[in-house]
């Protein structure tokens, strides 16, 4: 009887170190797989002032690679507020966009001519949304 108890207690000892070290493993996998199929980003937000009030390196799945997934992922990272909707944003940090001012997307310093979600980002990419006077920046 005692023979057979120390055999479960055994088997039970290894089963769960194997179903521990699978458990592990295969965490381990997928977290770097994740990571090899990323891009980093680095995503700023300009105020009116004109301040920095958040810049942020990323890293988004490659395939969401774009200036959307990339703000929202700065953004929810930093707990700081924005407005979205189909990829327009309209606020950032409370401040809300007017009929004569608002949020611009800029990449890379130059000023996109799509949506947030269409623009295609890779790595090392500067997205920015900045606050600005629509007449000025349209101007330019």
């Amino acid at each position: 009887m005692k023979n057979l108890k120390k055999r479960a207690g055994a088997w039970l000892l290894a089963s769960l170190l194997f179903v521990t070290a699978a458990f592990f493993a295969g965490c381990d996998n997928g977290q770097t797989a994740s990571v090899e199929n990323g891009i980093s980003v680095t995503v700023k937000i300009t105020n009116a002032e004109p301040t920095v009030v958040l810049e942020e390196t990323v890293t988004i799945a490659q395939d969401q690679a774009n200036a959307g997934q990339a703000v929202k992922t700065a953004c929810q990272s930093k707990n700081f507020a924005f407005t979205e909707s189909n990829g327009m944003y309209d606020g950032f940090g409370g401040e809300m966009s007017t009929e004569t001012d608002g949020w611009l997307l800029y990449i890379n310093g130059e000023q996109a001519q799509v949506g947030a979600n269409d623009s295609a980002v890779v790595e090392g990419d500067v997205v920015e949304f900045r606050y600005e006077n629509y007449d000025e920046a349209f101007a330019q």
